[in-house]
């Protein structure tokens, strides 16, 4: 008998085997920043970095620390951490989202008051933002393997295997550098989590109304997800979804009287706990949307409130002020980084479509696979020589996760389509990161399709390229070369 593989080492502690697996990477990634030839390609990370002799510093700690701190600021990184230390002065910062700067921001003001030496800025707005990064990604892994049980009852293998995924993200060294995608999956995934929690809490006997704050909740944690990335609204269609569904569900319902019950899923539901939930999937939506327009009425007010000047100091209302939708966003998206439908497809961009191809196939396949042959959560089984006691859900719980799998695949199919046609195609690899679907569809190929199967084979080929294009793209990162 051949010995088993290693999804199917009995995980007798899976966190803590996640924990190591998190902790093996970073040492790479690290390791891998620090050993990549100098100077950089492109130099302006040291136009913000005070020169290595002006610190007053002196140690082999320190000099390690600075120069690990300056080969994570690269790229998009540069404006986080300027924005971080100072606020938002250009109108193109405004491309980047509000709530990871105040979160860097504020980590760094707190090193800079708790630290015993003084340390040049901006080097603790980059050490805060590489902390925060790190912790979010540790805690969005285990977040995730507590979604997936949620989700999967039967099915811990799945739950382990997914959030190794995400630890072994295409991502890579943008999670573990002052980048947003890190915080954005903690705060995606601890919504998703407080949604399934809602959901199961709807249908379940009784007349709590517990669902509701859980339902309210999770649309909060959206809200902070797209100020951290704009991208994070995408999650209000779970929201939209579940309200159209439920409104209309009502509407069939209050035909046969205003006294009626509405038999769904196995259960009858009251027309009143009915109401309290799609008020609860209403308010959550409006936070949801709240996540986008915050961000906007400020710049607003910066560049726009006044009579004729732009605010704060700034000369001349922008021309995007006096728009039908007055959205800074919109506007440097368009002006400054050439966003827009079909502006990426150039002959000269076919490298980066490339490039972008492998995570775009799995997460079109994975939600398309979801939406329209969504496995019951039951249907996923153990490996055999996993023996830890499984739990038995019910009929009704595998309907409520399977319904709630293909309300997870709206986002992430949107988002592959918006990559495809409007982003820059390139950064759908750390994107996806935020994602869910796929992380559990991937699993899903690994553990269950046969031994030596194509789907299968299909399934660690995907995890192969996940770790290549992560290590590779480690080495380009830290040499600030492209793709970013």
């Amino acid at each position: 008998m051949p010995p088993p593989t290693l999804f199917h080492i009995t995980l007798q502690s899976p966190r803590l085997t996640l924990l190591s697996l998190f902790l093996l990477t970073r040492l790479v990634y690290f390791t891998v920043a620090l050993l990549t030839p100098s100077p950089a390609y492109d130099s302006s990370t040291n136009l913000i970095l005070p020169a290595q002799d002006a610190s007053g510093h002196v140690g082999i700690c320190w000099s390690l620390l600075t120069k690990l701190a300056e080969r994570l600021t690269r790229w998009d990184a540069l404006y986080f951490v300027k924005v971080a230390e100072r606020g938002y002065l250009r109108e193109q910062e405004w491309a980047f989202g509000l709530g990871w700067a105040r979160v860097m921001g504020t980590v760094g003001r707190v090193i800079i008051y708790i630290s015993p030496v003084n340390i040049p800025s901006p080097y603790p707005y980059i050490l805060g933002g590489v902390l925060i990064a790190n912790l979010s990604h540790l805690l969005s892994v285990l977040t995730l393997y507590s979604l997936t049980k949620l989700t999967y009852p039967a099915g811990e293998m799945v739950a382990f295997v997914a959030s190794a995924m995400h630890v072994l993200s295409p991502a890579g060294i943008f999670l573990a550098a002052p980048y947003s995608e890190s915080l954005f999956a903690l705060l995606s995934f601890l919504g998703y989590y407080l949604y399934v929690q809602s959901t199961h809490a709807y249908y379940s006997p009784g007349n709590s109304l517990g669902h509701v704050g859980f339902v309210m909740g999770a649309g909060a944690l959206w809200m902070l997800a797209g100020m951290v990335r704009s991208n994070g609204v995408l999650n209000g269609l779970v929201v939209l979804a579940d309200f159209v569904k439920e409104g209309w569900t009502l509407l069939r319902g209050l035909r046969r009287g205003p006294e009626a019950e509405v038999r769904d899923s196995g259960d009858r539901i009251s027309v009143m706990r009915r109401l309290a939930r799609i008020a609860g999937l209403g308010v959550a939506g409006g936070m949801v949307g709240l996540g986008l327009i915050v961000p906007q009425v400020i710049a607003w007010m910066q560049f726009c409130a006044g009579d004729g000047e732009g605010g704060r100091g700034v000369v001349g209302q922008r021309e995007w002020c006096s728009r039908t939708v007055p959205s800074i966003y919109l506007y440097v998206q368009d002006k400054y980084w050439n966003v827009g439908f079909l502006r990426y497809w150039i002959p000269g961009n076919i490298p980066l479509f490339l490039l972008a191809a492998p995570i775009l196939y799995i997460l079109t396949r994975s939600a398309w696979s979801m939406l329209n042959d969504t496995p019951s959560p039951s249907t996923i089984s153990q490996p055999a020589s996993v023996s830890k006691p499984l739990s038995t859900p019910t009929a009704h719980t595998h309907d409520i996760n399977a319904s709630l799998i293909r309300a997870f695949a709206l986002p992430q199919l949107t988002l592959a389509i918006l990559a495809l046609t409007s982003y820059h195609v390139q950064i759908i690899n750390r994107l996806s990161s935020g994602y869910v679907v796929w992380y559990w569809w991937l699993a899903q190929t690994i553990l269950c399709a046969e031994e030596g199967s194509e789907r299968r084979k299909a399934g660690r080929r995907a995890v192969r390229w996940c770790v290549g294009y992560a290590l590779v793209q480690g080495v380009l990162f830290a040499g600030f070369l492209p793709p970013a």
